[in-house]
């Protein structure tokens, strides 16, 4: 009986190289085994470092999150623009308190809750039909731990005209210095708002 011939996977593959503290400092059409932190990425993520369209010190390894709750190592921009949408993998982290943005978000310990609220120019964009999505997807982890999601909370867009108020639903959302935000539309601009039992005093 003659033997089955092995089938080659000839598919190409490229890959991203990156340091310990997570900064990437290559990508290659081959797996370079000089090369201790590497991770295999798509072609149009390679072709735009290779082309010079992107630059290394613009974008960080760091957790992504599918649809699905699904977290892994990935590449993530340090800066928001409209062509880094969910579809690409790329996440806006959220921090800081700034009133200038599309959506503020509370995280209030007395009424262990999050808040959303949209500002007007959001609301204006939205009823303009501007903003290419129905819903948007928030994903709370444990610090930037890839393996610990917390929770998804899920809005629909036309939720957050009106604000929209989600219970914190685990113990480790009750600790803000212990978790992370993260959302799926990194096209909107975002800030933080920390509301401790403390500031009220």
């Amino acid at each position: 009986m003659a033997k089955r011939k092995k089938i080659l996977d000839l598919t190409p593959k490229f890959y991203v190289a990156y340091t310990d503290d997570k900064q990437i400092i290559a990508v290659t059409n081959f797996k370079n085994e000089s090369f201790t932190n590497i991770i295999e990425i798509d072609f149009a993520s390679y072709e735009k470092f290779i082309s010079g369209k992107e630059q290394f010190e613009n974008f960080r390894i760091g957790t992504v999150i599918d649809e699905n709750g699904n977290s892994s190592l990935g590449i993530i921009s340090h800066h928001l623009s409209l062509e880094n949408s969910f579809k690409n993998k790329l996440l806006s982290w959220i921090e800081g308190c700034d009133s200038e943005t599309d959506i503020s978000i509370v995280w209030d310990e007395t009424n262990e809750h999050w808040l959303f609220n949209a500002s007007v120019e959001f609301k204006t964009r939205y009823f303009n039909n501007e903003i290419p999505a129905s819903e948007i997807l928030f994903f709370v982890i444990i610090g930037n731990d890839p393996n610990f999601l917390i929770r998804i909370i899920r809005i629909r867009l036309i939720d957050l005209i009106n604000n929209a108020v989600v219970k914190f639903n685990t113990t480790w959302e009750k600790t803000i210095e212990a978790i992370s935000i993260t959302s799926n539309l990194s096209e909107l601009t975002y800030s933080l708002n920390i509301w401790k039992i403390d500031d009220t005093n």
